[in-house]
């Protein structure tokens, strides 16, 4: 009798066991076809979720797996939000047998992406672009983040369509509109936006065919620099490191005293060097060609950074001037001491 209740037992387990994962969300399934997913995204209007991972098992891979991508509430966003899944694996470096064309699409990928680290959760478009990217295994989190990404994107499709819509200055101020609801650090990545905004602006009221125009003069006049800085150097692999750093500034400063670069190029090269003063611990002598970058591209952003960043660099190294002046006094003229009786 207590083998056939057992029996009964085990039955019922099961039975329940069977109605609660019927009662689950399927687990969705990861393409590897990263193209062949953004055609279907393509031609649905739907976004596509890249997940890509490093080689071999890591712990943080195998939490987000456990954690994440398998919880329902995961597979629910996955589905009311119709997203196509793509799982790009990252081969080992020493790894044989990786076709160059594969290698090539995973980085393609990774750069997309944004990858910093693995594993990594990008949201795509169907034109490539990734509107969020980061690394989370908290479940919370990497649902709001997504929710966010595409509330985004939304918002960014509305507004291309509006566009679409308009002509003229219009046009141009709603592409513009749609512009600035892309990630700041990534605005004008996005495939073809600013060639449509530059072809429906003839008169460059947006500053875009200009900052096209600068950005080519600054590529050739920067390689330009390098040969020249190069031939000047010679070989300095013999050096010890600061002497070819000294070398460097030399050469380059050198160079400057042509009166052909254009100023992006003069301001960039300045930099440099106050990058090399820092990198040896001499803020001081940074403090000039600071003020010199500032002063060669003054209509720059950057330009009233580094004003305030020479100002505020100049205000510290006078405190700590002062501050060692006043121990330096006290010693050499050390206070009275009483008379005693």
């Amino acid at each position: 009798m207590k083998h056939a209740s057992f029996r009964w037992m085990v039955l019922l387990v099961g039975v329940l066991a069977m109605t609660q994962a019927g009662c689950r969300p399927a687990s969705p399934k990861w393409s590897e076809d990263y193209a062949g997913e953004m055609k279907k995204a393509a031609a649905e209007g739907s976004l596509v979720l890249v997940l890509v991972d490093g080689p071999g098992w890591n712990a943080p891979s195998d939490e987000l797996h456990r954690g994440v991508l398998r919880a329902p509430e995961f597979i629910d966003f996955v589905k009311e939000n119709h997203l196509r899944l793509v799982e790009a694996v990252i081969p080992n470096p020493r790894g044989k047998g990786v076709k160059q064309d594969e290698a090539n699409r995973l980085q393609e990928i990774i750069v997309k992406s944004g990858v910093h680290g693995y594993p990594t959760l990008a949201l795509f478009d169907s034109a490539g672009y990734a509107f969020v990217s980061f690394s989370s295994t908290d479940l919370k989190q990497v649902i709001s983040t997504l929710r966010s990404g595409v509330e985004q994107q939304k918002k960014f499709a509305e507004t291309m369509a509006e566009a679409e819509t308009l002509q003229g200055d219009e046009r141009v101020q709603k592409l513009m509109s749609a512009r600035e609801l892309l990630p700041e650090e990534r605005r004008d990545a996005y495939p073809g936006l600013i060639d449509t905004i530059i072809k429906n602006d003839p008169e460059d009221k947006t500053g875009f065919q200009k900052r096209i125009a600068d950005a080519q003069q600054f590529q050739e006049q920067m390689t330009l620099f390098n040969k020249q800085l190069a031939e000047q150097l010679g070989d300095v692999s013999k050096l010890k490191p600061q002497e070819s750093l000294k070398m460097w500034r030399e050469s380059v400063l050198e160079l400057l005293k042509k009166d052909v670069w254009a100023p992006m190029v003069r301001q960039f090269i300045y930099q440099s060097i106050v990058v090399s003063y820092f990198r040896e611990n001499k803020p001081k002598e940074a403090l000039p060609y600071l003020l010199k970058a500032a002063d060669a591209y003054p209509e720059s952003p950057q330009s009233e950074i580094m004003r305030r960043e020479y100002d505020r660099l100049t205000a510290e190294l006078e405190k700590e001037s002062a501050e060692r002046e006043v121990p330096a006094r006290s010693a050499e003229s050390p206070a009275e001491q009483p008379d005693v009786q």
